[in-house]
């Protein structure tokens, strides 16, 4: 076992041979001296290059549904057109969407059925559309299955407020607004659209 003495030897050997451009480390003792223990040695490791090392792989940036992003905004259109034909015919005016007695803006949008607590059925339609866009868009702390079911959750009650309105307007009005009618189409596809997401991840879930 080598002596402090020849720990210091190999110390200064290890400088010159550091000096010329060699890498010593791995030969060099390093000496530790306890008290009323031995002598002991322990060989040092390299020191690794940091450009050699395994980068940790970067966060997930945020997911964003453009599917339901898209139909969101076609949604909101409609809402505000509702809207806006709501009060022309507040004010006596024409929707300009009723085509004959079958589609007609006017006969549904005049009715009590579209203003729930005097209030347009434009501005829920402007809530829900936005509610759409919100859960389009998930953090990376939410898991891709925890965001499919968001929407999906949100894409059925959109599709069932359609078919209620739907059957008010075709089987208790007795006539079919147009503006509606595109609205309910866009919940659908929604709804579609949320279920198709929800059983990808599913799939990816359980694979």
């Amino acid at each position: 076992m080598p002596t402090p003495v020849g720990c210091l030897y190999l110390a200064a050997v290890s400088y010159r041979l550091n000096a010329g451009g060699v890498d010593a480390s791995p030969c060099v003792p390093t000496v530790r001296h306890r008290q009323g223990k031995p002598w002991r040695y322990k060989t040092q490791k390299p020191m690794q290059n940091s450009d050699s090392l395994p980068l940790s792989p970067a966060a997930p940036k945020t997911r964003v549904a453009w599917g339901h992003i898209v139909l969101a905004a076609l949604g909101a259109a409609f809402s505000i057109y509702a809207i806006w034909a709501h009060g022309q015919i507040a004010a006596g005016g024409d929707a300009g969407c009723t085509i004959n007695e079958t589609f007609s803006c006017d006969e549904v949008l005049s009715s009590a059925w579209a203003k729930p607590l005097g209030i347009p059925l434009g501005y829920f339609g402007l809530i829900f559309w936005g509610i759409v866009a919100v859960t389009a868009v998930s953090d990376a702390k939410t898991s891709p299955r925890s965001a499919a079911i968001q929407r999906f959750v949100v894409a059925l009650v959109g599709l069932g407020t359609s078919a209620f309105l739907f059957y008010i307007s075709e089987f208790v009005i007795g006539t079919i607004c147009p503006v509606c009618l595109t609205t309910h189409i866009t919940s659908l596809l929604n709804f579609a659209l949320a279920a198709v997401s929800l059983r990808k991840t599913r799939g990816a879930a359980n694979s």
